[in-house]
Formats: C-alpha cells, structure tokens, sequence
C-alpha cells in the first residue's frame, strides 16, 4: 500500500514539474507551493509577449 503512495506522490510531483496545472496538489503539499508559484509566472510572461505582437503586426 505504501508502494502506491509512493508512485502517486512521484507522479504528481512530475506532473507539476512538467505541466503546474495540479493545484489539487499545492494545498496538500506544503513544501511544493513556492517552487510552483515560480513555474507558471515564467511560462505566462513567455506566452503573453510572443502573443502580444503578433496582433499588433496583423493591425
């Protein structure tokens, strides 16, 4: 049974470290908040740049 903690807890930690879209996880892990709240600002502010521009091209 701990085996199975175990996987659950490495498999959520990867989800996210790859994707962050876990927030189910963030209140259950207290240890985890802080380097998820550094993951998403980063990727937010690399898509709203890039995104950005474009339109202002096409007008």
């Amino acid at each position: 049974m701990k085996k199975y903690l175990v996987v659950s807890v490495f498999l959520l930690l990867f989800l996210v470290a790859c994707g962050g879209e876990e927030a189910t996880v963030v209140p259950e892990s207290p240890t985890e908040p802080p380097p998820t709240e550094t993951s998403p600002p980063p990727t937010s502010t690399s898509l709203t740049p890039t995104v950005m521009p474009e339109p202002t091209d096409t007008a």
